[in-house]
């Protein structure tokens, strides 16, 4: 995720890359309960977050989630690949393992 960075006392100046990444964290597990037909297995694990540059007071200008994707019929992902807000982008690239 790429925002842009602010001074913590100004948050509103600038798009949090970490508050990004949480929110899309919590909307990715529910792909499985809602755009998935119940009949296809999926699994969606984030396993892991990274952002900010290690300064204290400053809002994150970046933020990497990774994680994977599993599922039996990969055509039935209806994933756009890329999203954009108002302040922010969101590139993703998930590997995608077939179950045999």
């Amino acid at each position: 995720m790429t925002g842009n960075s602010a001074h913590a006392a100004k948050p509103s100046e600038g798009a949090d890359a970490i508050a990004i990444a949480c929110s899309i964290v919590i909307e990715l597990q529910k792909i499985v309960s809602r755009e998935i037909d119940r009949i296809d297995p999926l699994v969606v694990s984030i396993t892991g977050i990274a952002g900010g540059g290690g300064t204290y007071n400053v809002v994150a200008a970046e933020a990497r989630l990774k994680g994977a994707v599993g599922m039996e019929r990969p055509a039935s992902m209806r994933g756009r690949g890329c999203c954009r807000s108002r302040r922010a982008s969101l590139q993703v690239t998930m590997p995608v393992r077939r179950w045999t």
